[in-house]
């Protein structure tokens, strides 16, 4: 029915023709298509990713495994973490799932947690298979980096993160294939330094040594020692001079 100007009209089919009838099949027409609506709306929609990660199938752990994740010989070596069985499947579970994410140095940590503990030597292979699916990432694409503080507390649970650490340099060795430096973190206004870190770049980097600089660097060691291996420096084209 319709309304205009206050009168309600009735409508009525053509003459001719059956309602019921046409019920009947209209109705069924609708109610299919109500059934797709609902089907549809219900179906999980994958968001667009920037790029495909490694299938990981191959490291999930069997229901029999997590039963027995840790190493039965503790006097076997020396760890770090003494976990549990339960500690030990959250940390390798957490690696993956960190990882799906796009979260390399996150996964990293957790890895490391693994290799420096009492886990068993298959979870230990298994992390380290997880690990060499990492990326190196750049300036815009590392994440959750991790601060001087926290790797001079915990060196072994940072190896192999990647850091966007920024200061000054000092002590420059140069060759013509390597250059290594001292990076004094944290100085780049030249009143407190938070470290020092040896500083090691394969390719020669173009940095002013006057100026504050910003590295991407990986964490590694050098005589049982915290140390950065560079991999892009930052530096603004403006001459930053203190007041």
């Amino acid at each position: 029915m319709s309304i205009d100007s206050g009168r309600i009209e009735q409508f009525y089919p053509p003459l001719g023709v059956n309602p019921y009838k046409v019920a009947s099949v209209v109705f069924p027409v609708l109610a299919c298509v109500l059934g797709i609506l609902l089907v549809i709306s219900f179906v999980p929609v994958k968001r667009p990713s920037a790029g495909t990660r490694a299938d990981l199938s191959a490291l999930v752990l069997s229901v029999a495994e997590r039963k027995n994740l840790q190493e039965t010989d503790l006097a076997s070596g020396s760890f770090a973490y003494i976990l549990s069985n339960s500690q030990i499947n959250d940390s390798y579970e957490k690696a993956q799932t960190y990882f799906q994410h796009y979260r390399d140095n996150m996964a990293q940590i957790e890895i490391n947690r693994i290799l420096n503990s009492n886990a068993s030597v298959l979870v230990k292979q298994k992390a380290n298979v997880l690990m060499s699916y990492l990326e190196v990432p750049g300036f815009d694409t590392v994440k959750d980096s991790p601060s001087y503080k926290a790797v001079q507390g915990e060196p072994a649970l940072y190896m192999d993160c990647w850091v966007t650490w920024s200061g000054r340099v000092s002590n420059v060795i140069q060759t013509d294939t390597s250059y290594s430096c001292d990076l004094l973190v944290g100085y780049e206004t030249m009143e407190t330094v938070e470290g020092i870190v040896p500083l090691h770049f394969s390719v020669i980097p173009v940095i002013e040594t006057e100026k504050p600089v910003k590295v991407l660097a990986k964490i590694t060691s050098e005589d049982g020692k915290l140390a950065l291996e560079g991999r892009s420096v930052y530096q603004s084209v403006k001459n930053e001079q203190k007041n």
